[in-house]
Formats: structure tokens, sequence, C-alpha cells
């Protein structure tokens, strides 16, 4: 957890100190939500439920450009049901099914081998340089090229989540899932992931 933490707060472009890797890890340990902590270099932590969102408001006198201070999710996902993603405005929603009612969806969903994987899950920004193995691709490759083959705007690329189990990442959702973890002929239970738009 904390090298994730220190991993994040270089990609904030702010250097983890031991004081501030302890704060967020003390952060992510509270219950409830609500909670923020205020860092170096106009660095701010809130705490939302389970999930841990670093972001710098913009300096004053930079409100140009459509171009948003980057949000760093880290969110623990403790099994099926619906996650609010704050920042990003998304819900992600999670449904598990017997292989032998799988479905093909048109609205987003990918599926994954539910027997590869256990809970709880983690979805977090990717870190840079960060690699997995695309679904029928013909290997590993950065998450930041797979979004921007996949025509993703710049703008999102920094704040489009990975969803993980252990160290692996699954699934981008509403993407593409990792191909270590794709439905076989031998998968007893699916886990369907949609990525969608916040209701309400």
């Amino acid at each position: 957890g904390r090298r994730i933490l220190e991993r994040c707060c270089w990609q904030m472009a702010t250097p983890p100190s031991y004081r501030q890797i302890s704060a967020l890890f003390n952060l992510c340990k509270m219950r409830g939500g609500g909670q923020e902590i205020h860092l170096e270099d106009g660095v701010r932590a809130e705490k939302h439920g389970q999930s841990l969102t670093l972001c710098r408001p913009l300096e004053k006198g930079r409100l140009r450009g459509s171009r948003a201070p980057s949000e760093t999710i880290y969110m623990s996902i403790p099994g099926t049901g619906r996650y609010k993603v704050p920042g990003l405005a998304k819900e992600l929603v999670l449904e598990e099914w017997p292989a032998s009612k799988h479905r093909e969806d048109t609205g987003g969903q990918i599926f994954i081998d539910r027997g590869k994987v256990s809970f709880p899950l983690l979805l977090r920004t990717s870190l840079p340089g960060e690699v997995f193995h695309p679904c029928n691709g013909a290997g590993r490759k950065k998450v930041s090229r797979y979004l921007n083959d996949r025509k993703i705007p710049s703008k999102n690329r920094p704040s489009w989540p990975v969803l993980v189990s252990g160290t692996e990442i699954i699934a981008l959702p509403g993407l593409q899932i990792d191909d270590n973890y794709r439905i076989t002929k031998e998968t007893t239970t699916i886990l369907a992931i949609s990525w969608l738009e916040e209701q309400g």
C-alpha cells in the first residue's frame, strides 16, 4: 500500500516524504468519508467512503485551457455492487452470473473469468510506464499507449483508472480486459464490469 501511495505522489510531481506517506496511509485507514488533508506543493488528499482522491487545484491565474488538475484514484472494491468514483462522475458496476447464462452486452460491459480474481479488487490510477496484455492482442502494451491507440482524448488519459487484482491489472473499465483473465471453456462464473456515467 505504501509503495502505491509513493508512486501516486510521484505522479502528482510531489516527492513523497515519510511524513506525507504516513498521513496518507492513516487517512486510508479512517472510517467513513469527508476527511481531507493538505500536503506539500498544493496537493490535497480527500477520503470519500472507500476511495482516496489526490488533486492539485489549478494555480491562481491558470484558468485557461481545458486540462483539469489530474486526479489520483485509489479505491478498494470489496465485492460486487455499484461504486461511485469521486472526481470522475463515473460509476463502476460489478456483477456475477453463471457462465451458462453468459450473454454479449452492447452497453459497454466487459467480462472476465471470476475464478481468476479475488476480492478485494483495487481501482486506481495507472502508474507511469505500467503495462498489461490487451485481450487477443499480440503482447504486452503500455496502458498509456493503449489509451492513445483507442483515441481516448489526451485530457482524459491521466485519470483513466485500471482495475487490479493483487498486483496484476485485470481490466481498463469500459475498454478492455487483460488476456490472462479472458473467459474460456473452463470458466464457471463470469464477472461483468460496467463503466457508467454517474446517476443522480
